[in-house]
């Protein structure tokens, strides 16, 4: 199965280019569009070197563009986390500024910090005419990409279904994410690009509400697995994309429900 990056180029019907941004340039300065999806998926994801080196790729890839033979349309996927996940600090819902939650510090807040200051820079350079720019915010997918990424909720709870018939829910069991499925994405993605007119802040994710009890119970449905709930509070935070507009002026939609996309994982 196709990885997300081989995924959109399929999708593009375009000759692309696999390079390192830290190496020197040794290849074509003819290149036109500009996908930047580099991040750290790991568990580390939340860590200040993942932050500091979102925004160190970020300059090098202007630093890149000022070196093609005419500025580029650059697509920046950004994280949704840093503006659709909500944490709740007594009881008052809050946004990106949010630096604690009940629990203490937010895990996010350097992640959130890296992501704005990628975005700043961005937009500096664009001011420049150094590029067009698009600004796409990705929220949660489901495809083949987070198999191995335990670290994640689908694939954790996959794993545990298998591996022992009980999946084990840690967190808050309210919580509440929504999944696209990652062929949807690419698709998106895709129309983003190609997109002829200049767009607003576009938000590449699922409005489709998910809690985790939810997703535990259907996972492991199809092992014949039960659930195990270790967090009983009932405020769990929201993380959802508002794909209204995005749908509208790039004429898509979710075309793959959250279900068929985690059934395809599992099977495949």
């Amino acid at each position: 199965m196709l990885d997300l990056g081989d995924q959109v180029v399929a999708n593009l019907k375009v000759r692309h280019i696999r390079a390192d941004l830290l190496d020197k340039w040794s290849f074509d300065r003819s290149v036109t569009h500009i996908l930047q999806l580099v991040a750290d998926g790991s568990e580390k994801a939340y860590s200040q070197k993942a932050s500091d080196d979102f925004v160190l790729f970020t300059r090098r890839l202007i630093e890149w563009c000022e070196t093609l033979l005419q500025p580029p349309v650059v697509v920046h996927a950004s994280s949704g986390a840093c503006f659709g996940h909500f944490p709740i600090i007594s009881d008052v819902r809050v946004g990106r500024q949010a630096n604690s939650t009940r629990n203490g510090e937010w895990p996010k807040a350097n992640f959130v910090e890296g992501r704005l200051e990628a975005e700043r820079l961005l937009r500096q350079a664009q001011g420049d005419k150094k590029f067009d720019l698009q600004i796409a915010r990705l929220y949660s997918f489901i495809g083949e990409h987070i198999r191995e990424k335990i670290h994640y909720a689908v694939p954790s709870f996959i794993s545990m279904a298998k591996s022992s018939g009980v999946v084990s829910l840690t967190g808050d069991p309210m919580t509440v994410r929504s999944y696209l499925s990652a062929h949807d994405m690419s698709a998106w993605i895709v129309a983003a690009l190609q997109a002829d007119q200049e767009l607003p802040m576009l938000s590449i994710g699922s409005s489709i509400p998910l809690t985790m009890i939810d997703l535990a119970e259907f996972v492991a449905k199809q092992f014949s697995a039960k659930v195990s709930v270790n967090d009983h509070h009932k405020s769990g935070d929201v993380y959802i994309a508002d794909n209204e507009l995005t749908k509208d002026l790039l004429k898509v939609d979710e075309t793959i429900s959250w279900q068929e996309a985690l059934l395809d994982l599992i099977k495949g």
